[in-house]
């Protein structure tokens, strides 16, 4: 949904194309130890940059980390993995190669392959050892990563605050000032903060979808709200918490005009969503009616249909 409300005429088969066919895109685990889905050709810098197995990494003997590599000689699943180990169910075992295997995803050894499912409702996705999945993986500096990284960033989400991007990234915020210092950006003041950005003040804007003046419905964890540590410019501190929820799960949030002004769900029946709409606050019926109209867009991208209920 993230590349629905930023891509024109985008169709999930044009996702499905560029991860599984193409392979110009990859899924795997990089900041914060999260999985996200970036440009394959970028694959060495992410993974090197973040490295996710600094933050997490099991006491998992090497012999079986070996035994887990050595069986990947086609894509499968976490289920099919421990089958080839052995040939009793085994809870305990199950549980642990999922371990394995995700940090050997945070290794950058193993990455996401075709899922099992249909459409929107995936069951369980295959894994695959990187060197086979990817035509090539370049070698890089971290500390070169690491640059680029942060230039990435700012592209995307400057003027950003050094501890934003330390958000971000999972990084201490010592460590984003020292990569702060290897590179050429641009400083201004706003509200006496430092802000960075890349390029000049004038040529700067956010190539967001949220620039248009429109309602919009985002999915949960997407990047515009993610993309900072400080939530002011688009969260009103009262519906913090509606929006960021225990466990570290971030609902499905309705943006107007660049802030956030409620949150939203979709359960799946058997032919259409049932979407339930909660605002902040009391809305009027122009924007009432622009939600509605995003939610039956939705609908339509899941081939499904709709109904919707507003929850004060």
């Amino acid at each position: 949904m993230s590349c629905w409300n930023r891509i024109s005429h985008f169709e999930k088969k044009d996702l499905d194309r560029a991860l599984y066919t193409t392979k110009e895109l990859v899924k795997m685990w990089c900041m914060r130890g999260t999985v996200h889905i970036i440009p394959s050709h970028h694959f060495h810098i992410y993974q090197r940059a973040t490295d996710p197995s600094r933050l997490w990494l099991p006491d998992i003997p090497e012999e079986f980390c070996k035994k887990i590599i050595n069986v990947l000689d086609e894509p499968l699943t976490k289920s099919e993995i421990t089958d080839r180990i052995t040939d009793t169910t085994n809870r305990k075992l199950q549980v642990k190669v999922g371990r394995t295997v995700r940090m050997l995803g945070y290794k950058g050894i193993i990455v996401f392959a075709n899922p099992l499912g249909k459409e929107f409702y995936f069951r369980e996705y295959k894994f695959v050892l990187a060197k086979d999945w990817l035509s090539h993986i370049d070698s890089i500096t971290e500390e070169e990563a690491r640059k680029i990284l942060f230039l990435n960033y700012l592209k995307c989400y400057g003027p950003a605050r050094i501890q934003d991007f330390a958000y971000w990234a999972g990084f201490k915020v010592g460590e984003a000032r020292n990569i702060l210092k290897s590179v050429d950006v641009n400083q201004l003041r706003i509200d006496g903060k430092s802000y960075y950005m890349t390029g000049r003040t004038s040529d700067h804007h956010h190539n967001d979808t949220t620039q248009n003046h429109e309602i919009v419905l985002l999915p949960e964890y997407d990047s515009y709200v993610m993309g900072h540590k400080y939530k002011s410019r688009i969260l009103k501190e009262i519906n913090r918490q509606q929006v960021f929820l225990p466990y570290a799960a971030v609902a499905a949030t309705i943006v107007k005009d660049g802030a956030v002004i409620g949150t939203w769900k979709a359960k799946k029946g058997k032919n259409a969503l049932a979407f339930e709409i909660t605002p902040f606050e009391t809305i009027d019926e122009s924007c009432m009616n622009s939600i509605q109209k995003q939610a039956e867009k939705i609908a339509e991208f899941m081939n499904m249909g709709h109904q919707i209920s507003f929850t004060l």
